[in-house]
């Protein structure tokens, strides 16, 4: 199950796994759930847990994994690269980079809060790579590793709410990830977009986002998105809310 969770609705979409890799996931159903408008945060997280209970009692089974994507206006991000020489790093193996991210995670995150770190791209002397790639090279010419990601610290009140669902929920595999991260996979995985501008219009905000040779380059979020326009037409027709 996928969940998109927004600050005016929490939106699931159940999936059906292929049986072979080559076939995309099939959508089964779809559940929206409204929140009213200027819903608190850990009041959205508290209806999160409802929906978490609907999905099981949808899906008639126990799903293999959740993920759910968390809005800026919920749990703010920021795109960043994490790096360290490659003396640090005995061989260019999937074990060793992810050994190696790990180690930078626990270093650069706030322990005293939680934080969300989702990879983005793999770097080399500050040039985009990817594994194979690495490989080819002489070992010699590369000084450093970096991994850019995408970072998510959430106040400590929501960290803690989103510990207990994982938590409370101990047998499904629920992981949360920034929205936009979510975005750009289903950009570049899903409509095959490789240089693309978009803009997210939300409830109460608007995200920029922009991918260039089909990775995550730069993002920006900024608070003002349909609820405003509609508040603005309102009050210049002198009409109610529901009316504009």
């Amino acid at each position: 199950a996928v969940v998109d969770l927004n600050t005016n609705a929490i939106t699931t979409l159940l999936f059906d796994l292929p049986s072979s890799p080559q076939e995309r996931p099939r959508s089964v159903k779809k559940i929206v759930t409204p929140l009213k408008p200027d819903t608190h945060p850990r009041k959205i997280l508290a209806t999160l847990h409802e929906v978490v209970y609907r999905i099981v009692k949808e899906s008639g089974r126990t799903p293999e994994e959740i993920i759910i994507g968390l809005e800026e206006d919920i749990v703010p991000s920021r795109i960043t690269t994490w790096t360290l020489p490659t003396t640090e790093i005995k061989r260019f193996t999937h074990a060793e980079l992810k050994s190696a991210f790990k180690s930078l995670f626990d270093k650069s995150r706030d322990r005293a809060r939680a934080t969300i770190a989702h990879p983005v791209a793999l770097t080399a002397n500050g040039y985009d790579c990817t594994i194979d790639t690495l490989r080819r090279q002489d070992p010699k010419n590369i000084h450093t590793i970096g991994f850019r990601l995408i970072i998510a610290t959430p106040e400590e009140e929501i960290g803690e709410d989103l510990y207990r669902l994982r938590q409370m929920f101990g047998g499904i595999a629920i992981e949360f990830v920034p929205l936009i991260a979510g975005y750009a996979d289903a950009a570049v995985q899903g409509i095959g977009a490789v240089n693309v501008f978009f803009i997210d219009l939300g409830w109460s905000s608007t995200l920029l986002a922009l991918i260039a040779d089909a990775k995550l380059v730069h993002f920006l979020s900024f608070p003002s998105g349909i609820r405003q326009f509609v508040d603005t037409i309102a009050e210049q027709k002198r009409i109610s809310f529901s009316e504009a």
